[in-house]
C-alpha cells in the first residue's frame, strides 16, 4: 500500500485488525479482481460486507497465503534445476 492510502482497523477483542477493501487485498496477492472473486466464491478468502462493501481482514489474508505454501519436502522436484534438450 502506498503511505498515503487509509487503512482500516476493526477492533476484535481487545486487538486491532486491519481491514482491506477489494482493490487493496488484489494489490496485496497480486491477483486480479476476477481471481479474487474465484477465490471468494470457493470459500478459499473469507471476507465481511460492510454496509454492502466487502471487506478482507488481513490476518485471513495472510492465513490464505500460509495455505498456499508449499515445503521443500512436500515437493522436491522444487529443488530440481529444469533440464535442457
Amino acid at each position: 500500500m502506498k503511505s498515503g492510502d487509509k487503512l482500516w482497523y476493526m477492533i476484535r477483542g481487545k486487538i486491532k485488525t486491519p481491514i482491506l477493501n477489494t482493490k487493496e487485498a488484489c494489490l496485496y496477492l497480486g491477483i486480479s479482481r476476477a481471481t479474487l472473486a474465484r477465490y471468494m466464491k470457493s470459500g478459499d478468502i473469507p471476507y465481511i460486507k460492510l454496509a454492502g462493501a466487502v471487506r478482507f481482514y488481513e490476518s485471513d489474508i495472510l492465513k490464505f497465503l500460509d495455505s498456499k505454501r508449499i515445503s521443500i519436502k512436500d515437493s522436491p522436484s522444487a529443488l530440481v534445476a529444469p533440464s535442457t534438450v
